[in-house]
């Protein structure tokens, strides 16, 4: 059995993660190139779960961390319970150290004429770990929550204006400021819409929380309809200190 005791700073347990594809340039129109050629993206670090392999191993993986009254993403004030959510929860993309987005839930963006909305179309097939399928009515949900109070990832969606359900997978989002450059910031987890379970939260991630929890302890295990490659370790617990 693998054991680690994790401080405030949770990301230092992380490593690369399978689920992010290839980094992707957004689509713009040549007025918005031009007008965005001085600006840089600030970058932005997303803790990662576990690495990836083919086949999962049966040690378990066993954490620290301290009692959360709740893990939804709109209701976190803490970086340790972030962290933490993102075993669970995915965002759209991240962002990498030269600027570039690597999609995740997102497959394709696209900006209209004057850069004021992006188009975000998500990946198809991919499921919540209740079984739902991802649609752009959850990421609607979850950035309308997240607008709505003060959380951890309040910064994250602050240059989001207003969204739209374009369609099944797209959604719109109108920006506080016109261009690209925001985009690195708006990384936050995706909850399926109306989720209200603080304690459980569903996402789309490489784990989810077993059936079997024992008092003290959070257990989550691999998701075995995860969109992504499959952990390399079965099975993950968090020890409330």
């Amino acid at each position: 059995m693998l054991a680690v005791l994790i401080a405030p700073v949770f990301a230092l347990l992380f490593t690369g993660c399978g689920t992010a594809e290839k980094a992707q340039e957004p689509v713009l129109s040549e007025a918005v190139l031009e007008s965005q050629k001085e600006m840089v993206t600030e970058e932005i670090t997303l803790p990662q779960p576990v690495a990836m392999a083919e086949e999962a191993s049966e040690e378990a993986l066993v954490i620290g961390i301290h009692a959360a009254d709740t893990f939804l993403p709109w209701e976190l004030t803490g970086e340790e319970e972030a962290a933490f959510l993102s075993f669970i929860a995915e965002p759209l993309w991240t962002q990498s150290a030269d600027g570039h987005l690597s999609m995740v839930l997102a497959n394709r963006i696209t900006f209209g004429e004057d850069g004021s909305y992006v188009d975000v179309d998500l990946k198809e097939d991919v499921y919540f770990h209740d079984g739902t399928m991802l649609d752009a009515g959850d990421v609607a949900y979850t950035i309308a929550k997240l607008k709505a109070g003060k959380s951890f990832y309040s910064d994250a969606v602050s240059g989001i204006e207003d969204t739209i359900v374009v369609s099944f997978y797209t959604i719109r989002l109108y920006l506080s400021v016109p261009g690209w450059t925001g985009l690195g910031q708006m990384v936050f987890p995706i909850l399926p819409d109306g989720w209200t379970n603080g304690s459980r939260p569903a996402g789309t991630g490489p784990y989810c929380f077993s059936e079997e929890q024992v008092r003290r302890e959070l257990n989550l295990t691999a998701f075995e309809d995860f969109h992504g490659s499959k952990p390399q370790i079965q099975t993950l617990r968090a020890l409330i200190l």
